[in-house]
């Protein structure tokens, strides 16, 4: 950047006039001019250097030679400082809000490059409590072989501790030909992102029965039609067998390898005592969640994201992305950074070739990767994104491009 070195007294030298460059990084000058003389000494946050010599110079290498400069202020070998691969830690982020109350989903440790891991809710979605309705709840078939009580069975029944009322039995049967291969569905309304399983096994009025699922499978979809096993590997794994139950009434939590995202639920007992009879909570997160980003709150005018890399770096430039889920239309279109040795006053503007601040193009789509190049090398421990417009809400990847520090 262009600085200017000036003149003023200096109250350590009995206010003797001497040479100053009035910047907080003085080492980020790429050019030093002759500046004005100044008759006392202005109020400035940050601490100046005194000098007897004057230095007036347009060569970079100099000018850190001169102010003897620790580092090396060119990157021979620019990359990526740590945000995609976790160099920089989830505490060295931060900023100005996170949308909703799950912090999680949206906070600052949301916004590295390319990332795919969807956060966990570990939320129960509503079978136990009843926010599921009855008519969510189906099955291949009921068992109706009770004359007392033929619809005792329903798959409504099938909810997490439900005890049962009267002659109507505390969980979810099958009919007697359905034994090998039936299946219990949820329709959660719309696309969630489901993290697991609770299964519990059945209860009966009189407290004799001893049916239980003792292993089952987990099929999702989002239209009824096409139907995905939950594995614990890649595509070409098979169908994850998920341990049950060993009694009727201990409820028995099983985490999915990965969260899927899905509307439809089908959980297929693949072996049972007596009976595979069974009661059930889904886990998940209750909101579409699963922005794979970080999201300013609603009400935050003014956001920001700040990066603290503990130790000094070279910055060259980033690159930003958009919120990473498909369906998820989020993304910043514009912002300015800035930059502070504190990280909390001080902040200078990314600046041109020509000393003016910069707004930086950002994103046109929520997953198209978006370089900008600085004019100049920043020096900093500090890095603070202002987006300044965004499409939908304001949520952001990024990475930043440099190289650390030479001592």
């Amino acid at each position: 950047m262009p600085c200017l070195m000036e003149q003023e007294p200096d109250p350590a030298s009995q206010n003797r006039y001497r040479w100053l460059l009035p910047v907080e990084e003085p080492c980020q000058c790429s050019e030093v001019k002759i500046g004005p003389l100044n008759t006392r000494v202005p109020y400035r946050p940050f601490t100046v250097t005194y000098y007897d010599a004057l230095l007036i110079s347009s060569n970079p290498v100099e000018i850190q030679s001169w102010l003897n400069c620790t580092g090396v202020f060119t990157c021979s070998v620019e990359k990526p400082l740590g945000m995609e691969d976790g160099r920089i830690p989830d505490n060295h982020l931060t900023a100005s809000s996170v949308l909703g109350n799950k912090r999680n989903c949206h906070g600052p440790q949301r916004a590295r490059l390319l990332l795919e891991e969807g956060c966990l809710c570990g939320e129960r979605l509503g079978m136990e409590d009843g926010s599921i309705p009855d008519s969510s709840i189906t099955a291949s078939s009921v068992f109706k072989e009770r004359p007392a009580a033929p619809d005792n069975c329903e798959p409504h029944n099938g909810r997490l501790n439900y005890p049962g009322v009267g002659s109507i039995v505390g969980g979810w049967c099958p009919a007697r030909n359905d034994k090998e291969s039936p299946w219990f569905e949820v329709d959660l309304a719309k696309q969630l992102q489901v993290e697991g399983v609770i299964i519990q096994g059945s209860v009966d009025p009189l407290g004799s029965w001893r049916e239980r699922v003792t292993a089952y499978q987990v099929q999702y979809s989002n239209d009824r039609s096409t139907w995905v096993y939950v594995t614990n590997g890649g595509p070409e794994a098979g169908p994850q067998t998920f341990d049950g139950n060993v009694d009727q009434t201990t409820p028995v939590n099983s985490s999915f390898n990965k969260p899927i995202q899905a509307r439809y639920i089908r959980i297929r007992p693949t072996s049972y005592n007596s009976w595979p009879s069974m009661r059930v909570e889904l886990l998940g997160c209750k909101e579409s969640v699963g922005f794979l980003c970080w999201c300013a709150a609603k009400n935050d005018t003014n956001p920001w994201m700040q990066v603290n890399f503990n130790n000094t770096v070279l910055i060259t430039g980033l690159i930003t992305q958009g919120c990473g889920d498909d369906d998820c239309q989020q993304w910043v279109t514009a912002y300015t950074v800035h930059y502070s040795n504190s990280g909390q006053t001080s902040w200078t503007t990314v600046k041109d070739h020509e000393g003016k601040p910069v707004e930086f193009l950002g994103n046109s789509d929520n997953h198209t990767l978006v370089p900008a190049r600085f004019a100049e090398v920043v020096r900093t421990r500090y890095l603070r994104f202002l987006p300044t417009e965004w499409n939908g809400l304001c949520c952001m990847r990024f990475e930043v491009m440099g190289c650390t520090v030479a001592n």
